[in-house]
This record gives C-alpha cells, sequence and structure tokens, in this order.
C-alpha cells in the first residue's frame, strides 16, 4: 500500500533492495491495495488496485503480513485499574505500569514488537519486581528484516536524525568494495553510518547486504556505546572479511574511506 518497499529502512537501503529485486525479474507494486484474494479454474489469484485500475495475479504462495495489535482483551486489565493507550499496556521506562509493583513487556505494550525487544524489556520489568531500579534503552535496537540480500538496521536513519534537528553526517561503502563479498559472489549491498556532525558519535547504521543481520551487531554497540565514527574506522578489521564495509562506512563519514 505504501510508496516502496521496506517503507520503514532508510530510503537508500530500500532502494538497493529494490534494484537487487529487479536485476532478479522479481516485479513489485507500491501504491497498491490488495482488493481479494481467491481462486479460478484451480489457480490461486491475487486482485489488487493501483492507479485506479484493476490488477490480477497468479500466485504459489500468499504471504499475508499487514500488521499486528496486543492480545490484552479479557485479561482482568480494566478490573486491576491498568491505564491503557488503546489496546496497548502503558508502561514507564521502569515497565512499571499505573499501578505499583505491575510490570508489562513485549508486544502487550505495543512499541517495537520483535521478540529481543520483548526479552529486553522483560529483564528490566524482572529486575524492578525485585527492588532494582533500571530503565530500558531504545537507541541500540536491531532490526532485521531476512529478504535476499538481508537488511539489517540500528538506532537513527538519516532521515529520522534530521527530522529531530541533528545535524549528521554520513558515510556509505558498497559490498562489491569488499574483497570477500567478491569472492564469495555476494557483491549486492552497502553499509551507511549515520554519525552527528559536531561529536562524531554514532547515532545509527543500516546494511543491506550478505549476513547484514548479523553484521549490524557491529553497530549496535557502537551506538550503545556512544562510540565515535572515528573510532570505528580505528579498530582494526580483519582482511578479507565483511565486516570491513562498517570500517569503511565508519571512515567514510570523514571523508577518509581508501576503498570508496
Amino acid at each position: 500500500m505504501l510508496p516502496r518497499i521496506v517503507p520503514t529502512e532508510d530510503e537508500e537501503i530500500a532502494a538497493e533492495l529494490a534494484r537487487a529485486f529487479r536485476r532478479r525479474r522479481i516485479e513489485m507494486h507500491v501504491n497498491a491495495r490488495v482488493a481479494e484474494i481467491g481462486e479460478k479454474d484451480g489457480k490461486r489469484l491475487v486482485r489488487f488496485e493501483k492507479d485506479g485500475k484493476a490488477h490480477e495475479v497468479e500466485a504459489e504462495v500468499v504471504l499475508a503480513a499487514a500488521g499486528r495489535w496486543p492480545n490484552t482483551e479479557d485479561v482482568g486489565l480494566q478490573e486491576s485499574g491498568i491505564e491503557m493507550d488503546r489496546r496497548a499496556i502503558k508502561v514507564n521506562a521502569r515497565m512499571e505500569t499505573s499501578v505499583p509493583g505491575i510490570y508489562a513487556c513485549g508486544d502487550a505494550i505495543g512499541g517495537i514488537m520483535l521478540a529481543h525487544v520483548a526479552s529486553a524489556e522483560g529483564k528490566v520489568a524482572a529486575a524492578n519486581a525485585a527492588g532494582k531500579n533500571v530503565e530500558m534503552d531504545y537507541r541500540a535496537i536491531p532490526s532485521v528484516t531476512y529478504t535476499h540480500p538481508e537488511i539489517g538496521s540500528t538506532g537513527l536513519t538519516e532521515a529520522k536524525a534530521q527530522e529531530q534537528g541533528i545535524d549528521v553526517k554520513v558515510g556509505t561503502f558498497f559490498f562489491r568494495g569488499a574483497g570477500k563479498a567478491t569472492a564469495e559472489g555476494s557483491r549486492e549491498g552497502l553499509v551507511k553510518v549515520v554519525a552527528e556532525a559536531k561529536s562524531g558519535r554514532v547515532l545509527g547504521g543500516q546494511i543491506c547486504g550478505p549476513h547484514a543481520t548479523d553484521l549490524i551487531h557491529e553497530l549496535v554497540l557502537a551506538v550503545h556505546l556512544r562510540a565515535t565514527a572515528e573510532q570505528v574506522g580505528e579498530m582494526v578489521h580483519a582482511h578479507p572479511t565483511l565486516m570491513e564495509p562498517i570500517m569503511e562506512a565508519a571512515e567514510d563519514t570523514l571523508g577518509m574511506a581508501i576503498h570508496k
């Protein structure tokens, strides 16, 4: 329905994935609304509307991934006096609800509905229930998408940083410039690093390419530890590896990427 594929990802990353799809002759329809999924003459059909016109395609498999919402009905929340935000349970940074001593985490509180986020929130909730004082930090959450090539992202995108009025420097490096990616025949994709212009601190990073869902954790660590792009670039990366494009993208924020 939206103007581009993977709409929550950085625009440059989405464009790189779309190029990879086109090279594989995958047909994409954006700004399109599914009207009906059915069968005719033993064939599975998907009918959709685009630009005011009706279209129809045959399909072997249909994947419906149209979103989700918290399953919080009929569990006694209203009787407990817990404050809600529509279907989501309202919590503070300590994962505590409006009723002292009652904690909630995961999809039930809305927000970032990912299993690893729920797990981290659960640890925070358990620690506070046990008498500690811990707050959930959402700055360096990894997000992974198992397309081919894969996508991994964390922190702020360039657009999100600009929306917040943050002056940023951006560095990029394409996997085709990495020896191991070439040797493996996995040259599609790029790494993008977003750093605060003044301090050089890494605010976010996005990867589209081979093993992106694993590689993103170097940038997760950089955001979590408030490291600078210069520090990431100074860290010696083994050659040949798929990690080198992260180093080069970090160096590129300073105009120092040697192999770009």
